[in-house]
């Protein structure tokens, strides 16, 4: 399977491309990322915002949805974007799994930078795939973790019962 340009990853390591851009992957499928219809239309109208619009309301609603655990993967021009909450052991162990599937394609060079940004210390990272692919410096043991890649959206994310549990913790 090709990977697209942007893409994002479940908390339990299920990537998928939704084919268009992260806001409107979450305003299509809002119970997938763990938030409802009427708190992103909230938050648009908190800030004044159309919907869909990539501006306050989108960075606070993209970053809720990383706190809960997804990660936002973006191939721009001359490097790639990833966004975490916490670039802890799990993240870490996520990346190694996506470089490491990335790596496969031919179309991606390894040496590519990869730019993470974690989104509770708000700070930003710089690596190559090929440095996330190999791990050594990210993490003393590895965690168990399979990255499966999807094609449909009914498998990603949230489920309507584990939202719900989710939402009662």
């Amino acid at each position: 399977m090709a990977l697209g340009s942007m893409a994002w990853i479940d908390p339990n390591g299920k990537l998928l491309d939704f084919g268009t851009t992260h806001i409107n992957a979450i305003i299509s499928n809002p119970l997938k990322f763990g938030i409802s219809r009427k708190q992103i239309e909230a938050e648009y109208a908190k800030h004044n915002e159309r919907m869909g619009v990539e501006g306050k309301a989108r960075e606070t609603i993209v970053k809720d949805v990383v706190r809960k655990g997804f990660i936002r993967i973006r191939f721009q021009r001359n490097y790639v974007s990833a966004t975490v909450y916490d670039f802890g052991r799990k993240a870490k162990t996520v990346l190694k799994k996506w470089a490491e599937l990335v790596s496969n394609d031919r179309s991606v060079d390894k040496y590519q930078p990869v730019k993470v940004y974690s989104v509770n210390d708000n700070k930003m990272h710089e690596f190559t795939i090929q440095d996330l692919m190999k791990g050594d410096h990210l993490f003393e043991s590895e965690d168990e973790i399979e990255l499966e890649v999807l094609d449909r959206v009914d498998e990603f994310g949230y489920n309507t019962l584990s939202f719900k549990q989710y939402r009662m913790r």
